[in-house]
């Protein structure tokens, strides 16, 4: 409505009018943008990351999907209830039902929001009220405006507890637009994978918090979710106030989805035959080959499309000789009523016992790689190679031979550097460098050079780690945890020694032509060299401190740890960190912030109740016995005991250690620390950072 509107008899002079509605004040952030910057973009169903998403082959699981659509736009003015659920196990295409469904309603309109969480990187609790959020503030104009005022006005909304999140960002704007006549109708939220949330006791919060928000009836959300039926998970949804409002669908492991099977298996042959100009009328494979793997598979999807990527390998000649190898691991495989995947699991050990022998040092290494970090997105396969110090051709010729159970995803490697930076130089000695061109080269890297590799489906790292499954390639064994010990604790030295320290300035030492000199799959130019090296650098040094852990038959590793250089380490982290959430070997979520030779972390709001301080006192315990860590005394640690429990701590030997500090408060439910090259320094910056640490930009 326009100022004034309607006003008449009267003049203003020399004056100005600010509408206040619409009006941004300059300089900061928009509320929209810290909602943005809180969420997770990649867990949307049309996310690139997500780029293909599984989805039901054409004709399959029509009754499934046409099932939930009619759910979600009820085609009677009769509303179903508010919650449903599709569960079934790993395998059976849940994903796919879910991705199709929410691509159906999206394409008439009405989808509200979607999340697919993942342990590939879309697995944090605390991202899922703010994605939905912000995807609502995308369709709803009137939402929009509600959100931009409330996170603007407070910041701190978006790292509230999950029940405070979804109050304050969803259901109270919700209500305050039903009240004023601006009610948004019945919108449907698809959540897929919740099983796949990091922390099970914040699965079952987010069943609690959305199914007490649809018994108030006064929010017009109804929801969707997909998942594995864990135990935790059954046990909440069978509670009586909850499972009266949920409709519960199944899909089993179960020789009635062999029909879409075939249909899936038939396509996907002739695919294999189109892409090698075979002719289609070619009698392969055999209708009894066709029948044998749709009993095999047993409902399975994973189990087909497994099998069809693994006989598509580019490794061998054609794919009759991958088709033998399968038929011939069913016919010697075992019973398949031993164990619910042990068809799967006998195709699993089919396409890794056929990798050469002299590959498979380091398939062994990237898989149990991979397996680590498991939690993370997808891994760049530039900076993968040089960790496993491969070549770009070895690298290629290595998710070639596993390309039925690794997902690469090609990246165009294109991106700008501003002309006014030397590319001849390394970061670390580039003087028209700042902050925010570090920042956005390394997303550069990450986004845009290389690839990204992940697992096709979380089936195959669970056949990893469980040594009932994989028998000779479990990767979890002490004998595997000290390999992997040993060479990034390898790895870091030799990286260490490239780097030269002179008080607090690193640069390269003087002996090192280049930073290309210690890659094994480099760049182009020397300053995108200098970061690569950088991270490769850096992820040696946290995997390192990860593998050490908190078992007594680790000690000596821990030992061997402490004899690396944690100032060259501090200060190349320090310089790539930037803002992050993260830390290098707690579990909790928190929020890390560098400045040169310093890093400070804070939990999040809300994570303190997963923050075992028992365990955290046993690890500092261990480590001051094998002489990692060492207790130092100073006015200021001194001056916060008043105010919480808190040490101080020297973290390493001599010339290569760093100061630790770290404080516990109980009252206010918070961990905060740093790590600094110079305790005066840390202290001073800790001082300033502490209570705002959330909403500075670096530097």
């Amino acid at each position: 409505m326009p100022i004034l509107s309607n006003a008449q008899g009267f003049v203003i002079n020399n004056s100005q009018f600010i509408d206040h509605h619409t009006a941004i004040v300059s300089g900061g952030p928009t509320g929209i943008d810290i909602l943005l910057d809180a969420s997770l973009p990649d867990a949307a169903h049309d996310s690139s990351a997500r780029d293909p998403p599984p989805r039901c082959f054409p004709g399959t699981r029509e009754q499934c999907i046409e099932d939930v659509v009619q759910w979600a736009i009820p085609a009677s003015s009769d509303a179903p209830l508010p919650i449903f659920r599709m569960k079934g196990p790993a395998g059976v295409g849940k994903s796919a039902v879910a991705q199709t469904s929410v691509e159906r309603v999206a394409a008439r309109g009405k989808l509200g929001a979607a999340f697919f969480f993942s342990t590939d990187g879309r697995s944090k609790p605390a991202h899922f009220f703010t994605t939905i959020a912000y995807q609502l503030s995308t369709g709803y104009p009137d939402y929009h405006d509600l959100i931009e005022k409330k996170v603007r006005r407070d910041k701190t909304l978006v790292y509230k507890a999950l029940a405070s999140q979804f109050h304050e960002l969803i259901a109270q704007p919700l209500r305050e637009l039903g009240r004023s006549g601006k009610g948004i109708g019945r919108v449907p939220i698809f959540v897929d994978g919740l099983d796949e949330c990091e922390d099970e006791r914040a699965q079952c919060t987010i069943i609690e918090i959305i199914a007490a928000s649809v018994r108030d009836k006064t929010l017009p959300l109804c929801w969707a979710f997909f998942s594995r039926p864990e135990p935790h998970i059954e046990a909440t949804f069978a509670k009586p106030d909850i499972s009266a409002l949920c409709h519960t669908m199944v899909l089993p492991v179960s020789h009635d989805a062999d029909g879409d099977i075939e249909l899936y298996l038939r396509a996907g042959f002739e695919n294999i035959l189109r892409r090698r100009g075979i002719p289609m009328n070619s009698p392969w494979p055999s209708e009894d080959n066709i029948k044998l793997l749709v009993k095999t598979a047993g409902g399975l999807f994973v189990y087909v499309t497994s099998a069809l990527r693994f006989i598509d390998q580019t490794g061998s000649l054609g794919p009759e000789e991958p088709l033998r190898a399968v038929l011939a691991a069913i016919s010697h495989g075992h019973d398949a009523t031993t164990a619910p995947f042990a068809e799967l699991d006998a195709l699993y050990r089919l396409i890794l016992g056929r990798i050469p022998e002299e590959m498979l040092p380091s398939i062994r290494l990237l898989l149990a790689l991979l397996c680590h970090l498991s939690s993370d997105s997808p891994q760049n396969t530039i900076l993968i190679a040089n960790v496993l110090r491969l070549s770009r051709m070895e690298q290629q010729t290595i998710c070639n031979r596993l390309s039925a159970v690794l997902r690469v995803r090609d990246l165009d490697g294109t991106f700008d550097i501003d002309p006014d930076i030397d590319t001849s130089r390394p970061y670390l000695e580039n003087p028209n460098l700042g902050i925010d061109d570090l920042k956005k080269l390394r997303n550069s890297i990450y986004g845009r050079l290389g690839g990204a590799i992940s697992f096709y489906h979380k089936s195959f790292r669970e056949f990893l780690i469980d040594p009932r499954r994989s028998d000779l390639f479990w990767f979890k064994p002490p004998a595997i945890h000290e390999l992997l010990f040993e060479y990034f604790y390898k790895l870091r030295r030799d990286y260490e020694r490239t780097y030269c320290l002179r008080g607090s300035v690193l640069t390269l030492a003087p002996h090192i032509p280049d930073s290309a000199s210690s890659l094994s799959y480099p760049h182009t130019t020397e300053l995108v060299n200098s970061i690569i090296k950088a991270e490769v650098y850096a992820l040696a040094g946290n995997l390192c401190s990860h593998l050490v852990g908190t078992r007594e038959s680790d000690f000596n590793l821990l030992q061997k740890h402490g004899n690396a250089d944690f100032r060259k380490s501090l200060c190349v982290i320090s310089t790539l960190n930037g803002v992050r959430r993260g830390h290098e070997y707690l579990s909790c979520y928190g929020h890390q912030k560098s400045v040169y030779g310093t890093i400070l972390f804070r939990l999040c709001p809300g994570e303190f109740q997963r923050f075992s301080v028992v365990e955290f006192k046993k690890m500092i315990e261990r480590r001051q016995r094998a002489g990692l860590l060492r207790p130092y005394s100073s006015p200021f640690q001194q001056e916060a005991q008043d105010l919480a429990e808190s040490g101080l701590y020297v973290a390493g030997h001599g010339s290569k250690s760093v100061y630790w500090y770290w404080e516990i408060n109980y009252t206010e439910e918070h961990y905060q620390e740093f790590r600094a090259l110079d305790l005066a320094e840390g202290e001073r910056i800790f001082r300033e950072e502490r209570f705002d640490l959330w909403f500075k930009e670096p530097g």
